[in-house]
């Protein structure tokens, strides 16, 4: 083999491998997965979605945008809020989403879990300011519809379905928080003296009905003296109030 022949090779693989360039250039395989959402643009504009597996793309220009569309979770860390009354509390918030229309959610804004992040914060502002603290705090785990329905509405125009919007780890200042500690103490307080003047109340309406009874049937309340007395020395609550229902009367009106 002479250098001719040599150079003709060479020429031939020189040719091969700027053919194979130029095929190259114009073609481009994408493999796509199954949960991905794959959006197809040619010189800035959208073609079309990608179906899972691999696609061939021939020309130039061509960019393939992949989105995720299993469902993520998105934490909104501690905000301070004011309620109603001017309480300030601080709340997370945590959102469940996906994206559903790919196309939306690259064009309509620049940045679209910024843009659910910031409407998740309004929507607890929103939510929290028109509620007094106790209602606050006691309806915490009840507020999620109220806040999807703020966050999914805004959602929709970015391509995305909001599951669920949870508030959560709800917290007190210092000084607000003892003051609301002493408030349940002191109303459960209440409460137990309340139950008890009740039983009391009760007891007392048990033994008045008791005497009238007695006084009106000097028999039974032999019966019970005698069953009393039989039973003395069984144990304790075997007790006997002897003397008129007027006697009874000023007995529980001096205590």
């Amino acid at each position: 083999m002479n250098i001719w022949n040599l150079m003709e090779w060479g020429a031939l693989a020189l040719a091969l491998i700027v053919i194979w360039r130029m095929v190259s250039d114009f073609r481009k395989r994408v493999v796509v997965e199954q949960h991905e959402r794959a959006l197809h643009f040619r010189n800035g504009v959208f073609r079309g979605l990608l179906e899972p597996g691999v696609s061939i793309l021939w020309g130039r220009g061509n960019e393939v945008t992949r989105l995720d569309r299993r469902w993520q979770e998105m934490v909104v860390q501690g905000q301070e809020f004011l309620t109603a009354d001017r309480a300030g509390v601080k709340v997370s918030g945590v959102v469940r989403y996906r994206i559903v229309d790919g196309l939306r959610f690259v064009t309509e804004s620049a940045n679209p879990v910024g843009t659910l992040h910031a409407a998740t914060q309004m929507a607890l502002r929103d939510v929290i300011g028109v509620l007094g603290l106790e209602a606050v705090l006691e309806r915490q785990a009840d507020l999620g519809p109220q806040l999807k329905e703020l966050v999914q509405s805004v959602g929709q125009q970015i391509g995305i379905e909001v599951e669920t919007v949870v508030a959560r780890d709800l917290m007190l200042n210092g000084d607000l928080k003892r003051v609301y500690q002493a408030s349940l103490v002191a109303k459960q307080e209440a409460l137990a003296a309340l139950e008890k003047a009740r039983g009391e109340a009760a007891a007392m309406r048990v033994m008045a009905n008791g005497a009238r009874v007695f006084e009106k049937n000097p028999t039974l309340f032999q019966l019970r003296a005698l069953d009393v007395v039989s039973k003395a020395g069984e144990g304790y609550n075997n007790h006997l109030v002897i003397g008129s229902l007027e006697t009874l009367m000023s007995a529980i009106k001096t205590d």
